[in-house]
């Protein structure tokens, strides 16, 4: 499958920059939101848990605040959304590790997204992108919010938003973290004879 052109980085700007305060102010209340949700939980949530919550609260307030916009197309499948921006950029909401790399289960679908191969969209030209944030390690705050370009390995470009403050940043080549494969065991059922 042939990649997509990548939109540049100051098409991304252009488009997203209108977008950052509701971003912003959408994931700070999913945070607290979350945060109340997890005091009233009376045994140890793990971080994959409380990161659904957070998405699943995520999702849901940007549905209500980017409703009716004109140049916005929001998409709900696979228990996700994908936002389209202008006709120009979709995005997903995601959290991102120490290098600004989401992390993804290697399906079809995520390696096609990741590798801009948009077969989700024939019929349009647009540049994937995630919507991250990367957290503290207490989950009282974000310790940033940014939007980033990949395709596959490589981060072409990301912008950094937080508390209304822009900072961009054109990159060529990045190398990922290396993460540790597991084998999966596989159980099949046996037919009792």
């Amino acid at each position: 499958m042939q990649t997509q052109n990548i939109a540049p980085k100051e098409i991304g700007l252009s488009v997203l920059h209108p977008f950052f305060p509701t971003f912003d102010k959408v994931m700070l209340e999913a945070l607290e939101e979350t945060n109340r949700a997890m005091s009233s939980v009376s045994v140890a949530v793990n971080k994959r848990s409380r990161c659904s919550l957070l998405h699943n609260i995520a999702y849901e307030k940007i549905k209500q605040e980017l409703a009716g916009h004109p140049d916005i197309r929001i998409i709900e499948k696979y228990e996700s959304i994908q936002i389209v921006f202008s006709k120009k950029l979709v995005g997903r909401i995601k959290k991102l590790n120490k290098d600004n790399f989401s992390s993804n289960i290697p399906t079809n679908r995520n390696n096609s997204i990741i590798g801009q191969q948009l077969s989700f969209f024939p019929d349009e030209e647009l540049t994937y992108i995630d919507l991250g944030y990367k957290i503290d390690p207490t989950w009282t705050e974000y310790d940033n919010l940014v939007v980033v370009c990949r395709l596959n390995n490589n981060i072409k470009w990301f912008i950094s938003y937080r508390n209304n403050t822009l900072i961009t940043t054109q990159v060529e080549e990045t190398e990922p973290t290396l993460i540790q494969e597991t084998e999966q065991l596989i159980i099949k059922k046996q037919n009792a004879k």
